[in-house]
C-alpha cells in the first residue's frame, strides 16, 4: 500500500486476495496489533463497468469496496459503503496498491 503522508509508516501493508474469496491483510494502520488479519471478499459487479469488493471480515476493513483503477502494476480501492448499517465512522475509506511482484 502507498501510504501519502510526510512521515514514512512504520510497516509496509500489503493486502493478498486468494481465488477462493480469501483476503490476508499484513500491517494494516488500523489494525491494533500491526499483524496478520484474514478474512473475506466477494467481486460483485454493479454494471458492466464497475466493479465492486465486498469485504465482510478483517472489521476494520468491512464494507464495500468500488474498484477505482486495477492493473497489473496497480490496485486503488474506495471503501463507499458498510456492512453494518449501524456503523457511522470511518464511511470512506481508501488504499492504493502497487504490485509488489510487478517486474
Amino acid at each position: 500500500m502507498e501510504t501519502y503522508t510526510l512521515e514514512p509508516p512504520d510497516h509496509p501493508t500489503y493486502w493478498s486476495f486468494d481465488g477462493d474469496g480469501v483476503l490476508t491483510v499484513y500491517n494494516e494502520i488500523a489494525s491494533s496489533d500491526l499483524d496478520t488479519a484474514t478474512g473475506s471478499y466477494k467481486v460483485v459487479m454493479k454494471s458492466i463497468v464497475l466493479t465492486h469488493l465486498e469485504i465482510s471480515n478483517p472489521h476494520a476493513l468491512r464494507g464495500l469496496w468500488r474498484v477505482e483503477k486495477l492493473n497489473k502494476k496497480i490496485l486503488v480501492v474506495m471503501r463507499v459503503g458498510w456492512l453494518d448499517k449501524n456503523n457511522k465512522t470511518d464511511y470512506y475509506l481508501r488504499r492504493e496498491f502497487v504490485n509488489v511482484n510487478y517486474q
